[in-house]
């Protein structure tokens, strides 16, 4: 396990990827590196706020649900309580399961994932397919989103 504080330099680049997300930190927040067991976190007072996912930092449900929804502009998709329970097993999220979706994107970025019923996110996901093809209703079914990141899984449990 590691465990340190990190630089005023790394500081700044986390902040930007914070930004890309649309997720609440500032200068004054504390900002550590976490490894533990392959998993790579960044906290940020404490609480995972970003996880290393392959190549890529995506956001941490922790940080989601302790920071205000109204203060992300994760692109998010909606979905009814059958898609939520799959999600909630590991399933990937299949197109009628969505109910809306709030904001744009393209296939392959980073999107949060809404139960319908309780307003929280509820997972971390890849677009495979384009928000306007989901909203025109071209493709009726098949995967909309590789879940990455859901509650309880081994990230959410990790730190």
């Amino acid at each position: 396990m590691k465990r340190y504080p990190l630089s005023k330099k790394d500081k700044k680049q986390f902040i930007k990827e914070f930004q890309r997300y649309g997720l609440p930190v500032s200068e004054e927040d504390l900002f550590e590196y976490y490894e533990d067991g392959g998993n790579i976190f960044i906290l940020v007072n404490k609480t995972p706020a970003l996880l290393k996912h392959g190549e890529q930092w995506i956001p941490c449900l922790r940080y989601l649900l302790k920071n205000p929804q109204h203060s992300i502009t994760l692109p998010s998709i909606i979905v009814d309580k059958g898609a939520a329970q799959a999600l909630l097993r590991g399933a990937d999220l299949m197109v009628p399961g969505i109910r809306s979706i709030i904001g744009g994107f393209k296939a392959g970025d980073i999107v949060a994932i809404i139960d319908e019923e309780t307003g929280r996110v509820i997972a971390i996901g890849s677009a495979l397919i384009d928000s306007e093809v989901i909203k025109n209703g071209s493709v009726k079914k098949g995967k909309a989103v590789k879940i990455l990141h859901h509650l309880n899984d081994e990230y959410y449990k990790a730190v």
